[in-house]
């Protein structure tokens, strides 16, 4: 990759993992693999490197920690938006499973 395709790539890759994202399923070149790597060396990256159409790209699943990088460690801000999505998702799950059909009987009064 040449200098302007290699800062488009690093800021495709940052957009793609921001807001606390540490996953993602990329369509990537041989060397978009390795500027991951580089980029992200504790990454796991697990794929078929099977290459797929004219542009010699591969799927991949890249799981990325969230320190790894050149992350800063996470703000208030984010740990705070991160405890509020893990309490809604315990919300849903609660009224999920209230308005299962099991429940629904239990709540019908004759």
């Amino acid at each position: 990759m040449k200098g302007v395709e290699m800062e488009r790539f690093n800021i495709f890759l940052e957009e793609s993992f921001s807001d606390g994202v540490y996953f993602r399923e990329l369509r990537l070149s041989p060397e978009e693999l390795d500027f991951v790597k580089k980029k992200f060396p504790k990454a796991k990256i697990e794929g078929n490197p099977k290459v797929s159409g004219n542009d010699q790209k591969a799927w991949y699943e890249v799981h990325i920690h969230p320190a790894s990088g050149d992350r800063e460690e996470e703000s208030p801000e984010m740990i705070a938006i991160q405890k509020e999505k893990r309490r809604l998702e315990h919300e849903l799950a609660r009224l999920k499973k209230s308005k299962s059909p099991r429940n629904a009987k239990k709540s019908i009064k004759p």
